[in-house]
């Protein structure tokens, strides 16, 4: 039962009551979910379907060899009549050959060759190709005067005095069957062979013309050929081709080194490796952060973002990620530095686990070696500074000048000056400690 929408609206207006019978006939108007809706209720579908085809007889069609037998070539060809296969022939331009191409073809039912090709009999063949024996003497060797009709054009010189030389050393050059080796007799002189094919490395495959002491000029064209070729080097080595002067020769090219590629003006676009092939030094600068390295570090895959450091040495800012304007001189100095930046360290593990302080400048073994984020300190000399952790503004010169400041304290200790060996270390269990000091004459330890 169906019931018109404006009806059904009807039942819900505002302060009207629906009937049961109302309410039954409007859900009775709708599809409910639980209800298969009929194909023939929807409009257009059973249409459709009939235009569908039936999926288990279209698969049995493709699958049929002989679905379109009587118009579709078979992979085998098997369908294809004499006619078929005919016209395939004409379309394709088989049976189109030239003249002088030989091919077997079949014989009509009187024994006639077919229209299709030209089989040569033996004697046709031996009208048409040289015989051996119309070229060579009774020894083999090739008679001089069909050296020209033979229309070899290709001649090869050799520097290789045998024809027995020649054949081992014959993979230095490049040459065909039928071309002829020039072998030197002299300066200006040559016997000529030619090759005949086959291994090249077998001398009998290179047979003697008869023709010896032949000279550059009796060659037509030779001397122009020889003129844009270059003399094979003589001696094992590398060589390269040099042009000058409308000259051209092979010079011997020595082994690099860097010094003689930087004489040449160039330079190299990577890092120079250099030490243990696994286990390397690098020196190079990183295109990107301008960071220069010469340490274990390789400048090219270098993850820094800092820029304009300068690191030289074993480990040396080995950790550096975002510092700046740092310059580390020696082996583990520097190695632990971060973020620090515009650092100055000079000698053997100075500054070695600093990591955050910044605008520090130590010189000497093992100064301000225990300093991490101390900064605007000065120390020069050899273990000065050497225990100060965390100090800031402090000067210290000479070696071993403060060496005990902030030992076993916070290290904080500030804007303290002492000049001179040893300086500050007796005054204190600890040294001179505190902020503000100045101790000016040494004692050293």
């Amino acid at each position: 039962m169906s019931i018109p929408l404006d009806k059904i609206y009807s039942y819900f207006k505002t302060n009207e009551f629906p009937t049961q019978q109302q309410f039954e006939d409007s859900w009775s108007s709708f599809w409910h979910k639980g209800e298969s809706i009929p194909t023939n209720k929807i409009i257009g579908l059973d249409n459709l379907l009939q235009n569908k085809t039936d999926k288990n007889i279209f698969e049995t069609h493709i699958s049929n060899p002989d679905s379109h037998a009587n118009y579709l070539a078979k992979k085998d060809a098997s369908n294809l009549s004499n006619e078929n296969v005919q016209s395939w022939k004409t379309k394709l331009g088989v049976g189109s050959l030239p003249p002088n191409i030989a091919t077997v073809d079949a014989y009509d039912e009187f024994g006639n060759i077919s229209e299709f090709g030209n089989v040569y009999t033996r004697v046709q063949s031996n009208d048409m190709f040289m015989s051996y024996g119309d070229y060579t003497d009774n020894n083999g060797n090739i008679l001089a005067e069909k050296i020209e009709a033979l229309g070899l054009t290709t001649l090869i010189e050799v520097v290789e005095a045998t024809i027995s030389e020649f054949a081992e050393h014959s993979g230095a050059y490049v040459f065909e069957d039928n071309d002829f080796i020039a072998i030197p007799v002299n300066k200006d002189n040559y016997s000529l062979y030619m090759f005949k094919g086959g291994e090249k490395t077998d001398k009998s495959n290179y047979l003697p013309t008869g023709i010896s002491n032949v000279t550059i000029g009796m060659v037509e064209g030779l001397q122009s050929s020889l003129n844009g070729k270059v003399d094979k080097p003589a001696a094992d080595g590398k060589f390269y081709i040099k042009r000058q002067s409308g000259v051209t020769t092979t010079e011997l090219l020595a082994d690099e080194t860097l010094k003689s590629v930087v004489n040449r003006g160039n330079y190299t676009p990577k890092s120079i490796k250099f030490g243990e092939e696994t286990d390397p030094y690098y020196f190079g600068i990183n295109k990107t952060n301008f960071n220069l390295y010469i340490t274990k570090k390789d400048p090219d895959t270098d993850p820094a973002t800092g820029i304009v450091n300068v690191g030289i040495g074993f480990q040396s800012l080995d950790n550096l990620t975002s510092g700046n304007y740092n310059s580390v001189v020696g082996s583990y100095s520097g190695s632990k530095i971060s973020t620090g930046s515009r650092n100055a360290f000079l000698g053997n593990q100075v500054g070695a686990v600093t990591t955050t302080g910044s605008d520090n400048v130590f010189v000497g073994t093992k100064t301000g070696f225990k300093n991490t984020d101390g900064a605007y300190n000065t120390f020069i000399g050899s273990n000065a500074g050497v225990e100060l952790t965390r100090g800031t503004d402090n000067t210290f010169i000479g070696s071993g000048a403060g060496i005990n400041h902030g030992k076993g304290t916070s290290g904080l200790w500030g804007n303290n000056t002492f000049i001179g060996a040893g300086t500050a270390t007796t005054t204190h269990a600890m040294g001179t400690y505190g902020d503000g000091n100045v101790v000016i004459g040494g004692t050293r330890l």
